[in-house]
């Protein structure tokens, strides 16, 4: 029976669109039922394929209307990092939303900034944005307690009258993953200079190498996954998934009110040199040359700042060991010899005793700790030092960055030309024997007021010698730094409320041995700690809480009190007139006339209220600059129409400069609201006196 030959199935083929089978047949001289045969064996294929084609597009076409069903539902809210500032036009402000990027396994997520910007940058206004973890956030007082407001105030103070911008988009609990992330959207608001301080939660933080937010141990996988968090049907099954790993642990971290910092703990256990350790050194390092480089590519200067510690007073938190088992014993009892030794104050046995422990157990962070104690007082500082670092990067709970971070900082700051702060030697040279501790920290890592102070200070010296383009800056002096101390933002309803987070944070784990349990009281005594426990319950907002100390030292007649409150609120929220107007007010109440108008003045640069001119005319009336009294008051008289107090001035501003028709016109109206009243009687005698004055003079001329 003859068969078709691969020749005539290509010639059936390109025929088969036009012609029908017995013509294809008599063409080719072939068996019209070979043709036949041919040609629905080859449809039925054609059939096959498309059927496979329809099951294999379907589950696409499923995951694209689930998407597009997602989408357009805004499941999740914007994910954007900057959206528009509602109360402030023209303006971004950072997304409160943010930290759903990165933390779905959670049920809470770490605060923004409230920090503003133009979307359109003006031409003169030197923009800055900081990027980091907690302690670049501000961590716990944040706001104007922040090294990012010490900087911007420092700015302000230096060169009076230019505009900056410092953006701080740092957030608690993050790391170089999450600054990678955001710099393509922070590089396309145009700043002028890029700082980061980061580095403590590489191992902790959302996406870090132990933490519970994690995509794994894959540097590749992790950044896929970022590049794919807008769309939302990945972010819908984040969701589920971390309900469903929820249900199965029972949720107990969210039942008991954990900090961020215990939730985040996925692997609490990271010896010194161990897999995971050298894991996150490495993400470490590849993140922080991407993000340098990718500045570059946008030609924005990058300040990278070390990063420091509390070494002296924070034990390590786990301690492991690296020695035999067998050799337990012995090691415990020579312990305990060094611990009496140090109790009795025989420090050179007991330097001893620790010196050969750290020896037979290398990985012991106890041992290391104990031995720099030793060190210190025998007053070998620098050997001290080194051991407290030593104890610090021996610590298996990673809650502190290691040494080599801050090497790789140095290095990378050397390879790549960006201006390096460093923040660590600063905070060496202002502690006792040049070593960090209690003096300025809070805990184990986040500063005190006087450590974001410093920090800022580091900062901002280094952006002068290595970056600053415009005019000189200014010496840096102590003089000057005690000003800007003296006129800093934060109130003591700030250090109340910071106070009350670092209780809560030291009352947990891990520096108390239980895990999601909690010691922490509070009992406020007085109304600051009142207002103070309702902001930390989140049953106020800051702006609210601080609205309230103001109103509260007002009624106490504490003028200048209730004109720091509001000062501030305006650095917090400068595009908001009122705490100007009301912090003004305040100045003038406690007798403080020239702050006062300083601050009325500044206010008209947000909005030109009538309430501004009205009191600046009058403290310049008090100050005898009656001209410049005059037009403020004409202004107001404009704006507010018939107010008795801007009438009263103005009637006598037109005196005293001798325009006695306006003040005679001033003057009914002002009659017209206080008729028979002394006011109006000595002015009317005022304006008459006036009147034969002149009259008098005009004779004496003619």
């Amino acid at each position: 029976m003859k068969k078709l030959t691969p020749q005539h199935k290509q010639a059936i083929d390109g025929l088969a669109a036009r012609h029908s089978a017995a013509e294809i047949a008599r063409q080719l001289h072939l068996p019209e039922r070979l043709v036949a045969a041919h040609l629905a064996e080859r449809g039925a294929s054609r059939r096959r394929k498309f059927y496979f084609a329809i099951m294999l597009m379907l589950p696409v076409v499923f995951v694209l209307l689930v998407e597009g069903l997602l989408q357009f539902l805004n499941y999740g809210g914007s994910l954007a990092a900057f959206i528009p500032a509602e109360n402030a036009p023209g303006y971004l402000k950072i997304n409160p939303n943010l930290g759903t990027r990165y933390f779905t396994n959670l049920k809470v997520a770490p605060e923004v900034s409230n920090d503003i910007f133009a979307a359109e940058k003006p031409a003169d206004t030197y923009r800055i944005f900081v990027l980091g973890g907690s302690t670049a956030y501000g961590y716990p007082y944040g706001h104007n307690g922040s090294m990012s407001k010490f900087l911007l105030q420092r700015l302000q103070q230096a060169f009076p009258g230019r505009d900056f911008e410092v953006v701080n988009l740092a957030m608690p609990a993050v790391n170089t993953f999450t600054v990678l992330d955001l710099l393509d959207e922070v590089l396309a608001h145009e700043p002028d200079v890029l700082i980061f301080y980061t580095g403590h939660n590489e191992y902790y933080g959302a996406l870090g190498a132990g933490s519970r937010e994690s995509f794994g141990r894959s540097r590749t996988m992790t950044r896929l996954m970022l590049g794919l968090q807008n769309y939302r049907t990945l972010l819908f099954m984040r969701h589920r998934l971390a309900d469903i790993a929820g249900w199965i642990r029972g949720n107990r971290a969210e039942a008991s009110g954990a900090t961020l910092m215990e939730r985040m703990v996925g692997q609490s256990e990271i010896p010194f040199g161990s897999d995971i350790y050298q894991l996150g050194v490495d993400n470490f390092r590849e993140n922080m040359r991407a993000i340098v480089e990718r500045a570059r590519r946008a030609s924005v200067p990058v300040i990278l700042a070390t990063l420091s510690s509390n070494l002296a007073d924070q034990p390590p938190f786990v301690s492991v060991t690296s020695a035999d088992p067998g050799d337990a014993t012995a090691l415990r009892r020579q312990a305990d010899q060094a611990r009496a030794a140090m109790q009795e104050q025989r420090y050179e046995q007991a330097e001893a005793l620790w010196r050969a422990l750290t020896t037979a157990d290398t990985l012991n962070a106890d041992y290391a700790y104990a031995h720099a104690r030793a060190l210190l007082h025998l007053g070998k500082t620098e050997q001290a030092a080194a051991a407290f670092r030593r104890a610090r990067d021996l610590d298996a709970l990673r809650f502190r960055a290691p040494s080599v971070f801050n090497q790789l900082i140095r290095e990378l700051a050397a390879e790549s030309g960006s201006a390096l702060a460093d923040v660590a030697a600063a905070f060496e040279q202002a502690s006792p024997e040049n070593i960090p501790g209690n003096s300025l920290f809070l805990e184990h890592l986040h500063p005190n007021l006087s450590g974001y102070f410093l920090m800022a200070a580091a900062v901002a010296r280094t952006l002068a010698e290595e970056v600053w383009q415009g005019p000189a800056w200014p010496e840096f002096s102590p003089r000057a730094d005690s000003l800007l101390w003296q006129n800093r933002a934060v109130t003591p309803l700030d250090e109340e409320v910071a106070r009350i987070r670092i209780g809560v944070l030291t009352s947990r784990w891990p520096f108390v041995r239980d895990r999601f349990a909690s010691s922490f009281t509070y009992t406020p005594q007085n109304e600051l700690q009142r207002i103070a426990w309702k902001l930390w319950k989140k049953e106020l907002t800051w702006e609210q809480a601080h609205v309230q100390m103001a109103e509260f030292y007002t009624r106490q007649r504490q003028f200048a009190a209730a004109a720091r409150e509001y000062e501030a609120l305006i650095l917090e929220t400068p595009r908001n007139v009122s705490p100007y107007l009301r912090a003004g007010l305040s100045w003038l109440a406690h007798g403080s006339r020239k702050r006062a108008r300083e601050i009325l003045m500044r206010s008209l640069e947000i909005e030109k209220t009538p309430q501004a001119y009205k009191f600046i005319g009058a403290i310049l009336l008090q100050e005898k600059n009656v001209f410049a009294a005059v037009n403020y008051l004409e202004v107001a008289a404009r704006m507010l129409g018939n107010d008795a107090q801007v009438l009263y001035n103005l009637t006598g501003g037109y005196l005293m400069i001798g325009e006695v028709e306006k003040a005679d016109s001033t003057l009914k109206a002002f009659e017209k609201l206080k008729p028979g009243s002394l006011e109006v009687a000595t002015l009317r005698s005022d304006v008459l006196s006036l009147r034969r004055r002149q009259a008098e003079v005009r004779g004496r001329v003619q």
